[in-house]
């Protein structure tokens, strides 16, 4: 199985990126932020994702991870049993520098998955109000590859497409 840890401005593309792969072959799609939500509508969040929002369920995934780990350990969890249950790919959301630094060490070196970074590059998408860190940090990494998301949707499929293609073929 190969793991991309998988990162792009808010409504860059990124979910419907993979759901496109999946359309394809047998891809997992998690995200760090996910156990945060499921916090987070305990508490009372209705789901809708505003500036407020974004910038409460960041600073709840910041605690989370300092005091537990949370995110990453969720993570390593998901792609595990994304193994086990026969995914040809494991797709990882993570927003900040060092988690996505940390996760590709781990599955490098530990867990002997092949781990790359993609950036999903949407012109616009940056233009929103970013009301915390872990919006604001995206560009702050050295991606191993940077997709390109600025046509339209049937667009958007084919680029996917290509990319889980080679990405299972290396050779072609």
């Amino acid at each position: 199985m190969k793991v991309f840890v998988i990162n792009g401005y808010p409504r860059s593309g990124k979910d419907s990126f993979v759901e496109f792969c999946n359309e394809k072959y047998r891809c997992k799609n998690y995200s760090t932020v996910d156990i945060i939500k499921t916090c987070a509508r305990l508490l009372g969040w209705n789901g809708v994702k505003d500036a407020t929002s974004r910038k409460f369920l960041s600073d709840l995934k910041d605690l989370a991870s300092k005091a537990f780990d949370t995110s990453m350990q969720m993570g390593i969890k998901e792609m595990l049993y994304a193994a086990q249950t026969g995914y040809d790919f494991f797709f990882i959301h993570a927003r900040e520098p060092q988690e996505i630094e940390e996760f590709k060490g781990i599955c490098n070196n530990f867990l002997h998955f092949n781990c790359k970074t993609i950036f999903i590059d949407r012109p616009g998408a940056n233009d929103v109000e970013l009301s915390n860190h872990s919006d604001k940090e995206v560009e702050n990494y050295t991606y191993d590859y940077y997709v390109k998301n600025d046509g339209t949707l049937d667009d958007w499929r084919e680029t996917a497409y290509e990319f889980i293609t080679k990405q299972y073929n290396p050779i072609n």
